[in-house]
């Protein structure tokens, strides 16, 4: 039976939708520049600040798709990795900015590198995902983000609340929402007994629409990695403002 989406309010739903519309319009986008970029990073930041938006895209609407069918689990799994795309996203935009701001090109690029070249077990080694966590973490600690209307916030806060039991007041709501779709994602005793129990014993409705909440929560949250990618588009004006005068 498909998830039941009709006690979400209208306000949280189209919510959700506004960010999934802005994620795809995002993905369709394409590095452009109206001055000379050859010898330079800059096709490669904002090829890779749009990957960002094609992989949130891609997720969201596969996390939504696996909802509607009660598909739980794999929308757990795409719902982490969304999260995580959205941490990156936002983690790689204020490196990019912090590091053209403190002036020497040869850091900026080697930081680069590590977000476009990055793997493990290979020369350039990649930029840990916890770190771009902790960064998300510290953007939602600080509050809701400008686009985000004060009503719009509370409400969802109070069907977070209600629903999925999450409280995204708390200064450990990232922490506390990953783990949850981490524990799914895992097949540890959520992941497995506890989720498809034998028949007969205990129903595990509830905890199912807790999951399933956190998993809409993890599209809603992709509104971190559209305030980045607006401030993104700004990379190479910044870049050429600071490494090559005239």
């Amino acid at each position: 039976m498909p998830l039941d989406l009709t006690h979400r309010s209208p306000l949280v739903l189209e919510r959700i939708r506004h960010v999934e519309v802005e994620l795809a319009e995002w993905a369709a986008k394409a590095p452009a520049f109206d001055f000379e970029v050859e010898g330079t990073e800059l096709f490669r930041m904002m090829e890779l600040l749009y990957a960002y938006a094609k992989r949130a895209d891609d997720l969201a609407a596969s996390t939504k798709a696996m909802l509607y069918l009660d598909r739980l689990t794999p929308a757990v799994l795409l719902a982490r990795a969304l999260i995580e795309t959205t941490a990156m996203g936002a983690f790689y935009v204020a490196e990019m900015f912090r590091l053209i701001d403190h002036g020497k090109l040869e850091n900026l690029q080697d930081r680069f590198r590590k977000f476009y070249e990055g793997r493990m077990g290979e020369e350039v080694s990649g930029v840990h995902v916890n770190d771009a966590l902790r960064h998300l973490e510290a953007l939602d600690n600080a509050g809701p983000v400008a686009a985000e209307p004060p009503e719009a916030a509370a409400e969802i806060a109070e069907q977070a609340q209600e629903i999925g039991g999450l409280d995204l007041a708390s200064p450990n709501f990232v922490e506390t929402s990953y783990g949850a779709l981490c524990e799914v994602a895992h097949p540890s005793c959520i992941g497995t007994h506890l989720i498809y129990p034998a028949p007969g014993q205990p129903d595990a409705a509830e905890a199912k629409q807790r999951l399933a909440f956190a998993c809409e929560l993890a599209i809603w949250q992709a509104q971190y990695l559209l305030t980045a990618l607006y401030e993104g588009e700004g990379i190479p004006a910044a870049y050429r403002a600071k490494f090559m005068p005239g």
